[in-house]
């Protein structure tokens, strides 16, 4: 018997020129946790962690982008602050996956 599972995400609408293998990375590991299925991943994070390199050096070369970054962080973490108090804890279990996912178990 073949077990199959079909994620669907809808993402704002906008154009990359690759994917983003750090996100994919990200969803397929905690689905991996959250469904107790093996996703070979490996190749994807390293992917995820050559692509996350070259865009750092490109952004170490403009400090134009430097500012702006630095501006928009600001803005993130202004909203953050705000939306933290009115976000509903996660179950559980779901909770621990996403830790386990991103390494803050």
């Amino acid at each position: 018997m073949m077990t199959a599972m079909m994620l669907k995400i809808c993402f704002a609408h906008f154009t990359l020129e690759e994917p983003d293998y750090n996100g994919i990375y990200s969803i397929l590991n905690v689905i991996s946790k959250l469904e107790a299925i093996e996703i070979p991943l490996d190749r994807i994070k390293a992917k995820g962690k050559r692509q996350y390199e070259r865009v750092n050096k490109e952004v170490d070369l403009s400090q134009n982008l430097i500012a702006l970054l630095k501006e928009m962080e600001n803005i993130y973490d202004r909203e953050e602050e705000k939306t933290e108090e009115e976000m509903k804890p996660l179950p559980p279990n779901i909770q621990k996956a996403i830790d386990e996912a991103f390494g803050k178990s």
